[in-house]
């Protein structure tokens, strides 16, 4: 299930559409008076195209038999994001895949930005709840791939709620390319997925970098430490000091930059160890963190630390001398 799809509670009668993925057992939720709230992937299941048009039509039809003098307030939740490019790999060429899971029609257009100019890749109407293949990128060339920018304007046939027009850039990364693959919406077919639409973080990328370049970068956890030892805490409302939620790939590359820093400073100093609490969460973290490490030869050696204080949350890392 993706954001946009609509979906039915298996213990009740409501009938939602997904807006949030919590994590990989929750979905955050909006049923038709509005309210939201989070529920377990399994006690919700997905309603069919089909079925989501019969209703739709059957909607339709009760409205333009009321009264003409009065507004018919729209009750049925509307799947307001789930916009995605997808990357289907076919040997050494990309499928590029346009997907759009929400409610709303789109008027698009995606341009490569190309050393200072703008080069037109594709434009188009894409109607709800469909794809479109839309270009093919060569896999042999990735270092060198531009720059991609997504706009859009939203449309309903009839009385709407009116949505901004979208605009996004897209960076390609071999690292973080590899972090966003998976099932590309609508399509069953494996590959790497970018969601155009997702909350902007309130920590924009240069206040991020100016944030590690600042001497308030990592705030060191006022706890007494032992000498010769040292502990950073990776969650990102340690590191920024703010609870707004940032993109997963935006946190991951601001945490391995620190944990990076904090290593290197830990070596120089001539650290005993040093330890990293990065939390359980989906592994991600702690996987590329480990990955890391195995590859460096100033680590005598680093395992999970004090298991029975952080679970598998923490990792002790212990220096050569």
């Amino acid at each position: 299930m993706n954001i946009g799809d609509k979906v039915r509670l298996l213990r009740g009668t409501e009938e939602g559409v997904i807006i949030r993925v919590v994590n990989e057992n929750t979905y955050e939720i909006e049923i038709e008076d509005g309210f939201s709230f989070p529920v377990l992937k399994s006690e919700v299941v997905l309603v069919s195209k089909t079925e989501a048009e019969h209703f739709k039509r059957d909607s339709s039809a009760q409205q333009s038999s009321s009264s003409q003098k009065s507004f018919v307030k729209e009750t049925q939740a509307v799947a307001e994001k789930g916009i995605y490019l997808g990357f289907e790999p076919k040997g050494d060429i990309f499928t590029v895949w346009l997907i759009n899971n929400t409610d709303y029609e789109l008027v698009f257009k995606i341009d490569e930005l190309v050393k200072g100019t703008t080069l037109g890749l594709h434009a188009g109407h894409l109607e709800a709840k469909s794809n479109q293949a839309i270009a093919s990128k060569s896999s042999q060339n990735f270092d060198n791939w531009s720059d991609m920018q997504f706009s859009c304007m939203y449309f309903q046939k009839g009385i709407y709620k009116s949505k901004p027009m979208l605009s996004r850039v897209v960076s390609f990364k071999a690292a973080a390319f590899m972090h966003k693959k998976g099932t590309i919406p609508m399509t069953s077919k494996e590959g790497y997925v970018y969601q155009l639409d997702d909350s902007p973080a309130k920590i924009n990328a240069d206040e991020i970098k100016n944030s590690m370049l600042s001497a308030k970068a990592v705030p060191v956890p006022k706890t007494e430490q032992k000498p010769g030892s040292h502990e950073v805490d990776l969650h990102m409302e340690k590191l920024t000091g703010q609870k707004e939620e940032v993109p997963t790939s935006q946190a991951l590359s601001y945490q391995l930059a620190v944990f990076e820093k904090e290593l290197d400073s830990a070596i120089a100093t001539g650290r005993d160890e040093i330890t990293f609490i990065h939390g359980v969460g989906n592994g991600v973290l702690r996987e590329e963190i480990h990955k890391r490490l195995s590859k460096m030869k100033n680590i005598l050696y680093f395992q999970d630390a004090q298991k029975q204080r952080f679970g598998y949350g923490a990792t002790l890392i212990k220096l050569k001398d």
